[in-house]
């Protein structure tokens, strides 16, 4: 794989800006949860009352490494090392970003994703090849950018 041939997104917090590689094709997972109440009354009759949205989260995945120019210039040794260090110096701040609730602005997935959210979820976990690691995560929709 080559740097030249994946193109990336930005997330900006008030604390950090982090450039990750787009998420998978076709991994957006819009979700409305709505929060409605259903009454049977004593006619045998039936009211709802629908008390809004409760939840507007949007789930994102996709797949982090290191491209393989790195490993040209280096020993083997060096490149996974340093390799994991940037991924997981990303994975950090957006786990930082999350924990402190930060609004944030997603840019460069287009008109229906960018916007302004919330981090309600951030994942990761190691695929079966060095320096490279699956990502997931859910955006708590705020408004838009």
């Amino acid at each position: 794989m080559s740097c030249s041939d994946c193109e990336t997104f930005t997330i900006t917090g008030t604390t950090y800006t982090v450039t990750l590689y787009k998420p998978l094709w076709n991994s957006e997972d819009n979700k409305i949860n709505k929060n409605i109440d259903r009454f049977d009354l004593w006619d045998n009759d039936y009211e709802v009352v629908d008390k809004g949205i409760n939840e507007d989260d949007i789930e994102l995945s996709g797949i982090e490494m290191i491209c393989d120019e790195f490993a040209i210039c280096f020993p083997i040794c060096f490149p996974l090392c340093f390799a994991n260090d940037v991924i997981f110096s990303k994975f950090i701040r957006i786990s930082n970003m999350m924990k402190d609730h930060e609004e944030i602005t997603i840019n460069g997935l287009g008109d229906n994703i960018d916007g302004i959210y919330v981090i309600s979820n951030f994942r990761y976990r190691s695929m079966n090849k060095p320096a490279t690691y699956e990502w997931s995560m859910s955006l708590a929709f705020v408004r838009d950018v």
